[in-house]
């Protein structure tokens, strides 16, 4: 079994790490990044017969009549193409909002035709789910084609920079009514979950993001920085990022960037992301973090920063 799952994971290795490879923007340490290539798939292989993983995934999130093996992740074989690596997931945990994530593959997928064809196989191979989507990843630029005969729903998003380079771009307009505070301890939390409710409740949104938590707020502030933002002397929000990883991507993830109403469309918002750059410990790492597809305004804000879209999540299904 040991050498069978070595095996498995040299082919999805090589496979993906050539799509990779094409994609990875010039400044991506790329010895660093096949690494977490290889320390991702050792996990999601792992998966495959972990009794642990899916005996608390079922009691998560418990569907009538499956057992706690239905959850491990499963190999799915498509014609003509190779493996696919998926498991079953649930969107927030919402058990009538299933979809397959689509792990890992040992081949290249190239034009409308094979996209149709693995949709289809991992559909079949999950149906006793009954997934609404399948989740893929795509690089920036490499999505499936638009003639596939695809329905699309777009998810998160993935924005990024060194910080050093972006510390060289000049400031957005702006920079002299926001400042930001460097929070020490939890006394600007309760406003800012005040703030944050007050957001879920307004926007369209709201469903899509919730507050960050005191432990939350701890770990930004023990390994990159949490701050509170200040316009002509009023508090504004709070902004938030920690060391962290979200698929190969390994850096100051952002955790938090709010603005309170009163402050929303007067162009601060690139003010204080900016500030945030600043004030995060190493210059030599990289900044990320995942936007919703659908919030246009941070992904501009983001982009006015100078961090680049580079790549997404998206649902994609078989149109009916």
């Amino acid at each position: 079994m040991k050498q069978e799952r070595a095996g498995l994971k040299a082919d999805f290795s090589a496979a993906m790490w050539a799509t990779i490879d094409r994609n990875l923007p010039q400044w991506c340490d790329r010895e660093h990044f096949k690494g977490r290539l290889g320390q991702l798939l050792e996990v999601e292989i792992g998966r495959m017969d972990d009794p642990d993983f899916a005996r608390g995934f079922a009691q998560a999130c418990p569907i009538a009549g499956m057992e706690p093996s239905a959850y491990n992740q499963r190999l799915v074989e498509i014609e003509g193409l190779g493996r696919a690596l998926v498991g079953i997931r649930f969107k927030g945990l919402d058990l009538d909002w299933p979809f397959v994530d689509w792990v890992a593959s040992d081949f290249e997928i190239d034009g409308a035709g094979q996209w149709r064809r693995a949709l289809q196989s991992i559909q079949r191979e999950m149906a006793h789910f009954g997934p609404r989507w399948v989740r893929v990843w795509s690089w920036s630029g490499q999505r499936a084609p638009d003639d596939a005969g695809l329905e699309r729903l777009g998810d998160q998003a993935v924005m990024a920079a060194p910080v050093g380079s972006l510390r060289k771009l000049p400031w957005p307009k702006g920079r002299g009514r926001l400042t930001l505070r460097k929070c020490d301890d939890l006394s600007g939390f309760e406003r800012y979950a005040e703030a944050m409710e007050r957001f879920r409740a307004g926007s369209p949104l709201g469903q899509e993001v919730s507050a960050i938590s005191p432990q939350d707020w701890q770990e930004c502030r023990d390994t990159g920085v949490v701050a509170q933002a200040f316009v002509d002397g009023q508090w504004a929000g709070l902004v938030a990022a920690c060391w962290d990883t979200e698929g190969l991507w390994e850096g100051y993830c952002v955790q938090e960037e709010l603005l309170d109403a009163p402050f929303r469309g007067c162009g601060l918002g690139p003010v204080m992301q900016r500030g945030l750059v600043e004030l995060l410990p190493d210059p030599g790492a990289i900044i990320f973090g995942t936007i919703h597809a659908t919030n246009l305004p941070s992904l501009a804000t983001a982009r006015r920063v100078g961090r680049v879209k580079v790549g997404e999540y998206e649902f994609l299904r078989m149109r009916v």
